[in-house]
């Protein structure tokens, strides 16, 4: 029996007469077929699972877009809330004095009021594409999402149109449901809005540090109060450009590299874009980076008129309330006129300009009542005491001195002393005022032997104005005070002639406006009108004039004030116009004023040292000071640079009758005269501005009620309310010591 051939690997043995080659020919090729039909098997295989595969995806794409669909009409396009917008304090001319935010300093401005470098910046730095979505790109988002999926760091990919969705409709969570709301809602807002639109939206909410919101806020708080977003040139378009991704850190004053890395980069972008060329490029980009210092707080009050903004800051707040104060995007607009604020500057610290000099202070209000001009210390960031406020800029006032004496002699000519009348005017004397002996002498031990009151007023002659407070008592000149518009409480004290009662210059320059109106009083203001950002008006300034001196008395105190300048202790202050006044200097030459007026503008100036209440201005620049040296010349160079240009009008002329009339004065009350050191006349000796002007004295008398003491500290500042001065307390010791009470 021929032998079984049985092939390696395989069970079938080879039937006799059959070769090993044959058979194996024959298995090649059914293997062969056997093969192909195995791979058309399993292609076939691969196609089915192919098409289930993209049947899912279908599937899948289609309950996406209907998902997206439902939630596109489910999710609806809340109403944009109001954004804080920081107000604004202007000046009389429409020039930024102050810009008042709280959390957000923000200021909206339209698309067509931003440099179009600055558009062109936003769009190449954060969506090129901006102009061709819609709302969305899937390409960005998609990468985004990958890697939130792959549990990488949450990523961005927000469109212009995201991010403004973002910062105005959602909460800074970051989590895929709320990439996914944003997406929704950025497809709406892409639907309902204009690409401008969303643009300037973007433009007016988007965070560029410094407490700036919105390109307006933040060219200012970068580039300075001048700035605006219409004024952005490359350099700055691309610096903020820069900013909006890390405004912190990229801020040039916290990380200067960092900032011009971030500027260059936005460079490129515009050169990508076609909106600038490389050449430019390379020359901005090879500039050094500047930027104003940091600013941050509530309010940006800035040089001389930040005593002013201050005041105006805290009026709003009281009329308004902080939120829209801070947050209303109120325009405010004041009656600061900046010519004249700036005539008070020259006048005070190119006056006070030498080392040890005292602090000065000055403001000035016209006809109507509105400050025109403020001056309330030296440097606001080192002290917020306004010294022109008293107790309303966190000060305790100043002793006024002989300032005060206008009111006595309103309280007089009330009383029915006429202006010719003669009085005694010894060195010193004692008067019965009240029950009360008051005892005073005058500076320097001069006498005046008898003297009418035009000019005892001219020269300021303490013994005669004591007489006065005499015959018509203390509680007279306190009513006469107020109805000419002091305020501070007062005490009716003998002493209250020679001005011992803490006032403001602010009080001081109005009440004597007064008797300038002919006897109307208006309370002082600051704010001319203020509106909403859509320019509603919500306060408008309606000052009102209330009669409370008869006008021909008005023109007889007028007339009287005039003398002090023409022949009198205030000849310093001549401004070659119609003008009136009065000086004023307090025990040991602490305080000195002068405060005057013209028939349409008036003017207080205060001097001392604001720290040091008690530091007396016995040695500035090798002289003692008095309100006829230094504050009247301050006084008449504010006032003549002020009135430059305007027509300051013309006091009317006091009655014959008034002059000189018929009857005659009630007697005066003087218990005893000390005999005249000096040559009795009936009328004034010369002055001159700094020898014959000088403080009242007093003598102390054991049975009088004592006057209060003068101001020896300052209060300490009040950042958010005004403070209210107390009322002196009742007096129940002796009289201020000798030289107490006010200058002539």
């Amino acid at each position: 029996m021929p032998p079984v051939v049985v092939e390696p690997g395989a069970g079938t043995p080879l039937a006799p007469g059959r070769s090993l080659s044959a058979r194996a020919s024959r298995r090649d090729r059914a293997g062969s077929a056997g093969g192909g039909r195995r791979r058309r098997r399993a292609g076939a295989g691969w196609r089915r699972w192919l098409l289930r595969l993209g049947l899912v995806g279908v599937a899948g794409l289609l309950l996406v877009v209907a998902l997206a669909a439902v939630a596109y009409r489910s999710v609806d396009l809340p109403a944009e809330p109001p954004r804080a917008q920081t107000s604004v304090v202007l000046d009389a001319e429409g020039n930024v004095l102050a810009e008042l935010y709280d959390v957000e300093n923000r200021v909206d401005v339209r698309l067509d009021e931003v440099s179009p470098t600055m558009v062109a910046a936003v769009i190449a730095a954060e969506d090129r594409s901006f102009r061709r979505h819609s709302g969305i790109n899937p390409s960005s988002t998609i990468r985004a999402l990958w890697v939130n999926v792959r549990g990488g760091d949450l990523q961005g990919g927000s469109t212009i149109t995201q991010q403004l969705v973002k910062n105005t409709y959602l909460t800074p969570e970051r989590s895929l449901r709320r990439k996914a709301q944003e997406a929704v809602l950025a497809v709406k807002v892409d639907r309902e809005l204009s690409k401008d639109a969303i643009l300037e939206r973007y433009l007016n909410t988007i965070y560029f540090g410094r407490g700036a919101y919105g390109i307006e806020a933040a060219a200012k708080a970068y580039f300075g109060p001048t700035a605006t977003a219409r004024s952005l040139d490359v350099a700055q378009s691309a610096l903020l450009a820069g900013l909006i991704r890390a405004p912190e850190s990229a801020d040039p004053s916290n990380d200067p590299e960092t900032a011009r890395a971030r500027r260059a980069s936005v460079l490129r972008a515009l050169v990508a874009t076609g909106a600038i060329t490389q050449d430019e490029a390379t020359m901005v980009g090879a500039a050094e980076i500047v930027t104003v210092p940091r600013d941050d707080g509530r309010a940006t009050l800035r040089g001389s008129t930040a005593y002013f903004a201050d005041q105006v800051r805290a009026w709003a707040v009281r009329t308004f309330g902080e939120a829209a104060a801070f947050g209303g995007g109120l325009r405010i607009e004041t009656s600061l006129d900046p010519r004249m604020q700036a005539a008070a500057e020259r006048a005070v610290f190119e006056t006070l300009n030498e080392p040890g000099d005292p602090d000065g202070a000055l403001v000035a209000l016209d006809e109507r009542g509105a400050v025109v001009a403020m001056i309330g210390g030296r440097s606001f960031e080192e002290n917020e005491v306004n010294l022109a406020l008293g107790a309303d800029g966190g000060s305790q006032g100043r002793q006024p001195g002989s300032t005060f004496k206008p009111f006595v002699l309103a309280a007089a000519l009330d009383a029915g002393i006429p202006v010719n009348q003669r009085f005694p005017g010894p060195s010193e004397i004692t008067v019965d005022v009240g029950g009360q002996d008051y005892t005073v002498e005058n500076f320097e031990g001069q006498g005046f032997g008898q003297i009418d009151l035009t000019a005892a007023t001219a020269s300021s002659v303490n013994t005669v104005y004591a007489q006065l407070v005499a015959a018509t008592g203390a509680q007279a000149v306190a009513d006469a005070a107020r109805a000419a518009g002091i305020t501070t409480p007062l005490e009716p004290l003998p002493s209250i002639a020679l001005g011992v009662f803490d006032v403001s210059p602010l009080e001081m320059a109005s009440s004597y406006m007064t008797y300038a109106r002919r006897g109307n009083r208006i309370t002082p203001w600051y704010v001319e009108r203020v509106t909403e950002a859509n320019g509603a008006v919500l306060y408008r300034a309606e000052p009102e004039l209330e009669p409370v001196v008869p006008a021909e008395r008005a023109d007889l105190m007028n007339h009287v004030l005039r003398e002090v300048i023409v022949d009198g202790t205030g000849t310093a202050a001549d401004i070659g116009r119609p003008a009136a006044g009065k000086t004023g200097t307090t025990q040991d030459n602490t305080n000195a004023w002068f405060v005057g007026y013209t028939p349409r503008l008036g003017a207080a100036v205060w001097m001392g040292y604001g720290a040091e209440g008690r530091r007396e201005m016995k040695d500035v620049r090798g002289r003692r000071v008095t309100g006829g040296g230094l504050p009247a010349q301050i006084w008449q160079r504010f006032m003549a640079a002020a009135v430059e240009p305007l027509d300051t009008g013309s006091f009317v002329a006091p009655r014959d009758e008034d002059l000189d009339p018929t009857t005659s004065a009630p007697p005066t009350t003087a218990r005893r005269a000390t005999p005249t050191t000096s040559t009795t006349s009936t009328s004034a000796p010369p002055t001159t501005a700094d020898t014959t002007e000088a403080p009242e004295t007093t003598t102390t008398s054991p049975s009088t009620t004592a006057a209060p003491q003068p101001t020896t500290t300052e209060a300490p500042p009040t950042p958010e309310a005004p403070t209210t001065s107390q009322a002196p307390a009742a007096p129940e010791a002796a009289p201020p010591p000798a030289g107490d009470g006010g200058g002539g």
